[in-house]
């Protein structure tokens, strides 16, 4: 079969099955340019998975790093090089994790239910071991040299005994659990708090013991912290009660005896992150300042106020470490400030070995700050955000967006041909499309810059990574009632203009050369929730009051509507139109995928089963197929003619949130907030 797309004739040579990316079977696509016979043959095959993942947690040794993303484990070497542990494959996102203090060992739980340990010298998994339903892991706490990190589960803790590779499971006592934090000892004993009682659970070698601890009388312990060199442990309690009205006290234990040698007390409950054990005293955030108490819990000093309120506390053995809710990173020698970094990114994990603290930002970026408190490295390679967007051009080349601002541009066997970002700071870019008359990236945003106001800046990228070469939009005033905003940009088929959203809930008609704007379609009642063009002259627009109405585009300058109608609840989250045919095919609210008539707006018919909540779905080019996000990381095919679930495709651990077939069908691709991109043949 051919077909004329984007001004190229494309057909198919089939050799084999076909799919995108690497492997023995090969389809060859024949591409032929009308206008100078020039053919490119692209080779296509098996399932492809791009990127290492975002980073969640990072652990600094003295020559390498460990990195644990949402789809595996790496060490990266002072050489730069990064080396990929030995994962499984299936286990799902990659959640908690800690490191032995020694270094030696790592512990990962994984969504299978599992709790994996590796050996860090060589990455080499040393056992895979799954959970019962019911024993979700709710932390895992480093244990001393020579031991492997303790994982507490609902039910207890587990340790792995190597070399026996013996997973020991020990029960919390008398049916209790966990309370809140656990620390752990230079010994290598886990101290832990018990919940609904003054007492803490000491896990260490296989064993366990309980000890009540002389907390004020009437008080219930809560999380436990201790200093960098085990010298001191303290323990938050409080009266029991309301939890609204919950007042702390930390008791500062001294942890060979366990007797309190000094407390503080609080008028307000105290996150557990918010405070942490000095060498000679206890830390506290207060709003946006760092208070500090001597080991007897007298007040000794505070620091400036930080440019934001406190997140996060933790100490090393000669700096107090503060991190903002912004992401900002202050390191302090008491009152005294010696370092700061960050970039405006929240911080989501915070590691803290004997010589060094490591933070991990939601964008997936990595600090490293040394035991006096100086920032030594950044690593920024797992710093992939959550991808937002995905398009494939007919030539096969594959762009990617994500929450960064960054951009990325794909050869069809998905190696990197370029990759820029839209500015200096992090921003999401919310969409991304080729122009199909010369395969220009044009990228819309959609940033909060207020409770009601959106950065909507539509930009064509012709020579990037060098500047747009024009931009539109992006005033990003208040617009009443807009609440949420999804760039959208819709090309003609000749690629001679599109339509982009805008926040103020009106939608432009833009010349895709010079960025004219050459007509719009007034401000809806409602926030916009897609567009398709059905043809050259009639475009969808989808609204969040339930609403479908499709517009002549025949005049540019003046388009008008033509019909409108009622969608379901909530109104159609995506639509895309199905090719050489009058309808369209629309997501609901609730995962319900429709036929629509693109003359009415009226639904027609409904599809089987449901879909995921999700704001993108993707039409095969010849109409008969279209694709949408299921459960968590999978993606189902439906036939659009007899409304059946054809085939369901896994690939990512995370929720999807675009996908793409190729021009010739055979393809389709993924990108996911676990960010990786995943390209699998369906043809």
């Amino acid at each position: 079969m051919a077909r004329l797309v984007g001004g190229l004739v494309i057909g198919t040579l089939l050799t084999a099955s076909c799919s995108f990316g690497g492997g023995a079977t090969t389809e060859t696509v024949l591409i032929v340019r009308p206008d100078d016979a020039t053919s490119v043959a692209l080779d296509v095959s098996g399932q492809t998975r791009v990127g290492q993942g975002r980073a969640r947690a990072a652990f600094a040794r003295n020559d390498h790093t460990i990195v644990v993303t949402t789809v595996g484990v790496y060490s990266v070497g002072d050489d730069d090089t990064i080396t990929p542990f030995d994962t499984p494959d299936g286990v799902g996102q990659f959640r908690a994790a800690a490191l032995s203090t020694d270094g030696e060992y790592l512990a990962v739980a994984t969504d299978q239910p599992a709790v994996q340990w590796y050996d860090t010298t060589d990455g080499s998994l040393l056992t895979d071991h799954p959970l019962e339903p019911t024993e979700a892991v709710i932390d895992i706490v480093a244990a001393g040299p020579g031991a492997a990190p303790i994982a507490l589960t609902g039910l207890g803790a587990l340790q792995f005994d190597h070399p026996t590779d013996e997973v020991i499971r020990t029960s919390f006592p008398d049916g209790s659990s966990l309370a809140g934090t656990a620390g752990v000892l230079a010994s290598g004993v886990v101290v832990v708090p018990l919940a609904d009682s003054t007492s803490v659970w000491l896990v260490a070698d296989g064993e366990d013991t309980t000890v009540e601890l002389p907390v004020p009388d009437g008080n219930l312990v809560a999380d436990v912290h201790v200093s960098p060199d085990s010298g001191l442990l303290a323990v938050t309690s409080w009266p029991g009660g309301d939890a609204f009205e919950r007042a702390d006290t930390i008791s500062i234990i001294d942890p060979s005896t366990f007797e309190v040698i000094g407390s503080i007390e609080f008028d307000r409950p105290l996150d557990p992150s918010g405070w942490a054990v000095g060498l000679d005293g206890i830390a506290v955030g207060d709003g946006d300042t760092v208070v500090f108490y001597d080991r007897t819990g007298a007040l000794d000093d505070e620091t400036d106020p930080l440019a934001a309120e406190l997140a996060w506390l933790t100490t090393t053995d000669e700096a107090t470490i503060a991190i903002d809710v912004t992401g900002s990173i202050t390191t302090w020698d008491g009152p005294d400030m010696i370092d700061e970094v960050g970039d405006g990114a929240r911080i989501v994990g915070v590691s803290n070995q004997v010589a060094t603290v490591t933070t991990v930002d939601h964008y997936g970026r990595i600090v490293v700050i040394d035991v006096d408190g100086a920032v030594s490295s950044e690593e920024d390679r797992f710093e992939v955000g959550e991808l937002t967007s995905v398009a494939v051009s007919p030539l096969g080349h594959v762009a990617v967006t994500s929450t960064t601002g960054r951009i990325r541009e794909l050869d069809s066997d998905l190696d990197e041909v370029r990759a820029w970002s839209t500015g200096t700071e992090p921003v999401r870019v919310d969409t991304v499309e080729f122009d199909p008359h010369d395969g220009t990236i044009f990228t819309g945003l959609a940033e909060r810059t207020g409770s009601q106001a959106f950065d909507d800046t539509v930009s064509a990228w012709p020579d990037a990574p060098d500047g747009p070469a024009f931009s539109v939009g992006g005033s990003a005033e208040d617009v009443a009632g807009c609440a949420f905003f999804y760039s959208r940009v819709e090309f003609a088929p000749d690629g001679s203009w599109f339509a982009a959203t805008s926040h103020d809930f009106s939608v432009e008609l833009i010349d895709a050369e010079s960025g004219t704007v050459l007509g719009s379609i007034p401000p809806q009642r409602s926030a916009i929730l897609d567009i398709a063009l059905i043809d050259d002259d009639r475009l969808a627009v989808s609204t969040d009051d339930s609403m479908l109405t499709v517009w002549s585009v025949e005049t540019l300058s003046a388009p008008e509507p033509i019909a409108s109608a009622d969608a379901s609840m909530g109104g159609y989250q995506a639509l895309e139109p199905l090719a050489d045919t009058n309808d369209l095919v629309g997501l609901d609210l609730l995962g319900k995928l429709w036929v629509i008539d693109g003359a009415t707006g009226n639904p027609e018919r409904s599809l089987d089963g449901a879909a995921a909540r999700s704001t993108s779905i993707a039409v095969s080019p010849d109409g008969a197929f279209v694709a949408a996000p299921t459960d968590v990381g999978s993606i189902g095919i439906w036939s659009i003619a007899d409304g059946t679930i054809a085939a369901t495709h896994d690939g990512h651990v995370d929720r999807v949130t675009d996908v793409a077939y190729d021009s010739t069908g055979a393809t389709l691709v993924s990108v996911s907030i676990d960010g990786t991109i995943v390209a699998r043949p369906v043809g």
